[in-house]
């Protein structure tokens, strides 16, 4: 599951840095306050992993949002700008080192071309942040602003292994006529340490530049390497010796051991040789090797970026959505044998109760008599029944018409004369208990034509989906739905289901979308931001305002 988002520049939203998701996020606010902005983000890039899962092109108009042209969603309506999102993806278990890993992904987009009618919005920049166990933060980017360069990038910081940026494109590797040597010398400014040279041809036509971060220690070992290496012709013969073994020492600091091989055999030769042929022959081997070593490097850290945002698409295709309005039912349905998607209007489900209703469901929870019962190896359809049964609704049920087609009914009745509020809650129900562990349900004002009585019982049944390892991403105006969620965590003597839960209030400030998040436990709501559900309350002491007023004005008149 995504653990964290961060939005940047997109619509409304200046910069949200650290958003937790929770297995039960709600998101709460005044019309316009920029709900939907949170839900459109990840459903945006949802859809764009769709198309290409290395995320090359954000797709604004799709099969879950439809949002314009570039202008309509960055901030400020801004065509040159850039639009950011940052997903943390839950910690999972590095089998191959056996260290817990989390990632954060940034995926960064720029409009191709504003001198076009056509709005492209393009990848931009790629940063990955490998966190494990017992190590420093690891940082690999990937720039993509130039299509005309193609050069990776590392740099050293203190907070950070290292640092990637990458093109597309080409850089020719224009090597000295002296040699590789000699022409890494010429080149040392822009490199980290001898070992990392300038520009280097390696397979699939990527070409590298390797660039160093000012006041970091490496600068010292670097500048040290390069003084030795520039003096060597001019060192006395005698001390040759010893300053092989300081740069022996340099290069095994840096973990470079095979290069010291090389440096073993050069102390076997004559030290009153000068650059000869053969030295700088032998310096040639040094620069291969150092090729061969950064290639196989660069490589590893392509397939480990390769790796994270393919495991970034799979948690996107792990993503339901059931928007604000549900399909009109029909009086018949045509089976069908594929697995189906809920369908943004939840114009499915029907279909998938027909199709998965003997699928047998490994653990789901049922709310009964206040307390959530776990409900072992059980087949769809009895739970989707249960649930049924809790929302009173009565028994669910599909029957053959013919060899293809089939009508569904809740109480003998057909569902597309049935109550509007059973009809938009049915394909929530079936979407719910479906997903498997760890798979996430965005829903977009589920509430709607809804008593309040069910948007309780909908609130218990979305308990029951953080209870049961399913998880829901919600933005609502409903009041008692959030009331609902408060009641379960303070009569929760365990205090466990207040973990599962985050309830943020958004809105629209002089700097954009603010969010705050509502802090619940056993004494319910501690912080109470203003327009937090506060309608009720003001219109409650606006009436009784009044009455008094009144029973003060009608005390006067008898008088």
């Amino acid at each position: 599951m995504i653990e964290e988002i961060g939005i940047k520049h997109f619509k409304g939203i200046k910069h949200v840095e650290r958003l937790k998701i929770k297995p039960i996020s709600l998101f709460c606010g005044k019309n316009s306050s920029g709900k939907t902005s949170i839900l459109e983000s990840i459903l945006l890039i949802k859809q764009s992993s769709e198309k290409n899962q290395s995320f090359n092109e954000l797709i604004l108009n799709g099969k879950y949002v439809r949002l314009g042209a570039f202008k309509d969603i960055s901030w400020k309506n801004h065509t040159e700008g850039e639009i950011s999102f940052t997903f943390k993806l839950r910690k999972e278990k590095d089998i191959k080192n056996k260290k817990v890993t989390s990632s954060k992904i940034e995926l960064k987009f720029k409009r191709k071309d504003s001198s076009t009618l056509f709005d492209d919005v393009m990848l931009n920049q790629m940063i990955l942040k490998v966190m494990k166990k017992g190590q420093k933060h690891k940082i690999l980017s990937i720039d993509k602003s130039n299509p005309k360069t193609q050069i990776l990038t590392w740099d050293l910081s203190e907070d950070f292994d290292l640092e990637i940026s990458t093109h597309q494109g080409k850089i020719d590797y224009q090597e000295d006529s002296e040699g590789k040597f000699f022409g890494i010398i010429h080149k040392f400014e822009n490199t980290i340490i001898f070992t990392r040279p300038v520009s280097l041809k390696i397979e699939d036509q990527q070409f590298y530049k390797i660039t160093q971060k000012k006041n970091h220690p490496l600068i010292k070992i670097k500048e040290k390497i390069k003084s030795l290496i520039e003096n060597f012709p001019n060192i006395e013969v005698e001390k040759k010796k010893n300053t092989l073994e300081e740069l022996k020492n340099i290069l095994k600091e840096r973990k470079v051991r095979r290069i010291g091989y090389f440096l073993n055999e050069y102390e076997d030769m004559d030290l009153n040789k000068r650059f000869d042929k053969d030295t700088i022959k032998l310096f040639d081997n040094i620069i291969e090797e150092i090729e061969r070593e950064l290639v196989q490097d660069i490589n590893s850290f392509h397939r480990e970026i390769s790796l994270k945002l393919r495991t970034l698409a799979e948690e996107m295709d792990k993503i339901s959505f059931i928007g604000p309005l549900r399909e009109e039912p029909s009086l018949r349905y045509t089976c069908e044998e594929q697995k189906l998607e809920i369908g943004n209007r939840g114009e499915n489900a029907p279909l998938i109760f027909e199709s998965e209703k003997k699928l047998i469901v490994e653990e789901f929870f049922l709310m009964e008599q206040g307390k959530y019962k776990k409900l072992k190896n059980k087949p769809s359809s009895e739970i989707w029944n249960l649930w049924s049964k809790y929302f009173k609704f009565g028994k669910l049920k599909s029957t053959p018409t013919s060899d293809s087609m089939f009508r569904f009914k809740i109480n003998e009745h057909n569902l597309k004369h049935v109550g509007f509020g059973i009809s938009q809650v049915f394909p929530i129900l079936i979407e719910g208990v479906r997903i498997e562990k760890g798979n996430t349900l965005i829903l977009e004002q589920p509430e709607i034509h809804l008593h309040p009585d069910l948007q309780m019982r909908l609130a218990d049944f979305f308990i029951s989906m953080g209870i049961s390892g399913r998880n829901t991403i919600i933005e609502t105006h409903s009041e008692h739905i959030i009331n609902r969620i408060v009641r379960r965590v303070v009569e929760d003597n365990d205090h466990n289901l207040k973990e599962l839960i985050g309830v943020y209030f958004v809105n629209m400030g002089k700097n954009g979308l603010e969010i705050e998040e509502i802090i619940i436990d056993k004494k319910g709501i501690i912080n109470w931001p203003k327009g937090f559900f506060d309608e009720a309350m003001k219109e409650q002491s606006a009436i009784l305002r009044k009455l008094r007023e009144n029973q003060t004005l009608g005390e006067k008149q008898d008088d």
